[in-house]
């Protein structure tokens, strides 16, 4: 929220005197807190967090920060010990964790504990980072360039530092963090300092308000992707989020109050940005049917009430054999039509 309007604290305030800020806005406004924060997030744009990422090498000192923002990606290294990640994302996270800490331990001279650090490190970057998340691409306290996560992981041999996600950059010109976070880290989540977010937020409010006029120049090299992803309205992220963190999502509720339409309607953007970087409203009619024609990303089942799960996933079914009935294990109609693959569902 803007200073004018709020206030800025100072960051050694304690949180309840910003959260009483909050209150004192909504009674001024004549509307609930709730009411408040939902209006502030479609203005503003849902919650995203804020993380740190190194952009030189602890081997060489190399600095990787060109290619990133000529790019429009920003990515970190271990080339030669951790492959791609798009496999090992699937797994548990604790699993993950433990193949990477094992790739990293000849680096570390069998160091284990700083093995596991660094796999976590890397873990985060690829599976926790969301999307519309902040990235500060940093160098030591030094910020480079500040970043709106625009996509999933990417794995790129080609690069020096493979392992990327795709970044909208906001703000290209170097400052220096109030205080030091995270700078023994390649990937660290920010918010230890309130007065680093507080700067930071600063930056990006005088920059969008900033007047606009032939005067201003664009950075040489700033990637700006022809059409910015919108942010994800309160619903729509929230359910994101719960899929990054538990990989589904119930909805409920009593009949006719729209489950199904919001369920397919967020499945439909979610997919719409992962497979083209935009909306599903922004598709044309052959990226349309990508994601939602018959064999697109997204499918619908529904559940007859009579169904059970020996039905749907697998049960035991009687089989004469030589006059004799037997029950043998057979496969329902998700397993039998979907083995190995993976759907979205709504009901």
């Amino acid at each position: 929220m803007p200073p004018d309007q709020i206030g800025i604290l100072d960051g050694n305030a304690p949180r309840f005197v910003c959260a009483g800020r909050f209150v004192a806005a909504a009674r001024g406004l004549g509307v609930p807190v709730a009411t408040l924060g939902r209006a502030l997030n479609q203005r503003d744009g849902a919650f995203h967090a804020y993380w740190r990422v190194g952009t030189t090498s602890g081997l060489t000192g190399e600095s990787h920060w060109a290619a990133m923002r000529a790019g429009g990606f920003v990515s970190v290294g271990w080339k030669e010990r951790v492959p791609d990640l798009s496999e090992a994302l699937a797994l548990d996270k604790a699993v993950a964790r433990s193949r990477i800490r094992d790739w990293l331990l000849p680096q570390y001279a069998d160091k284990s504990a700083v093995a596991s650090r660094k796999a976590g490190e890397i873990l985060n970057f690829a599976g926790e980072i969301a999307e519309m998340d902040l990235v500060l691409a940093c160098d030591g306290q030094k910020v480079l360039g500040v970043g709106r996560v625009m996509g999933p992981y990417e794995y790129d041999p080609d690069l020096a530092f493979p392992h990327k996600r795709p970044v909208d950059w906001l703000l290209l010109e170097p400052w220096q963090t109030p205080e030091p976070e995270g700078l023994r880290t390649t990937v660290f989540g920010l918010g230890r300092s309130a007065s680093n977010l507080l700067d930071l937020e600063r930056r990006l409010f005088d920059k969008q308000h900033a007047p606009r006029g032939p005067e201003r120049r664009v950075p040489p090299h700033t990637v700006t992707p022809p059409t910015a992803l919108p942010a994800l309205d309160a619903v729509a992220a929230r359910i994101e989020s719960i899929l990054r963190r538990k990989g589904q999502v119930v909805l409920y509720g009593p009949p006719g109050t729209g489950k199904t339409f919001r369920a397919l309607g967020v499945a439909r953007d979610l997919a719409a940005r992962h497979a083209f970087r935009r909306s599903f409203a922004t598709l044309s009619e052959p990226e349309r049917q990508a994601i939602d024609g018959p064999d697109g990303t997204v499918r619908l089942c529904t559940f007859h009430p009579g169904y059970g799960y020996e039905d749907f996933m697998e049960g035991l079914r009687p089989r004469t054999v030589n006059g004799q009935m037997v029950f043998e294990p057979r496969a329902g109609i998700s397993a039998a039509r979907h083995a190995g693959g993976r759907s979205s569902s709504a009901g």
